[in-house]
């Protein structure tokens, strides 16, 4: 990797890095990346200031919504839906290879726990399926539609849920 994508310019004007800061105060994601918009604000890209300024105003609006208890991911995520038709094919086939993948996953664990009924077992099915949730909503398919209820099924069937 090239010292420009590991340490570029725009980030590196001062006595310390952008990064470095972040981590000595100890910041969150939201802060930490308001931090690094405010910090590159008109030198990654001159005529984007106005727009590294909004997206540090975005993170610092989202922070103080969950610092307020008002953020409401599902809200956000049925927002992303209506946008679903957007998506570029290589973003939709990454989506779909991910729901996939949650479906295969979880098929191996409800096989395991039919073998033995671990606490173990039952967590990654839940947290595989909660995983699926997540993807299967960020786009409209109805074969990952029908995936999620089958697999859903089985685990009712074997006492998951």
């Amino acid at each position: 990797m090239s010292d420009n994508v590991k340490n570029p310019s725009y980030y590196n004007r001062g006595k310390i890095e952008v990064w470095e800061f972040i981590e000595d105060q100890g910041l969150d994601y939201h802060t930490g990346n308001a931090v690094k918009y405010i910090a590159r604000a008109g030198f990654k890209d001159p005529s984007k200031e106005v727009e590294d300024l909004q997206k540090a105003i975005a993170f610092l609006e989202r922070k103080i919504k969950v610092l307020n208890g008002t953020n409401d991911i599902n809200t956000e995520i049925i927002m992303f839906k209506d946008y679903a038709e957007s998506l570029t094919l290589n973003q939709y086939n990454f989506l779909e290879e991910q729901c996939n993948h949650c479906v295969n996953r979880l098929s191996i664990f409800i096989d395991e726990y039919k073998k033995e009924a671990t606490r173990h077992f039952e967590r990654q099915c839940i947290k595989w399926f909660y995983s699926l949730l997540i993807y299967s909503n960020l786009i409209k398919d109805e074969r990952i539609e029908q995936k999620k209820s089958d697999i859903y099924k089985k685990m009712v069937d074997v006492g998951i849920f």
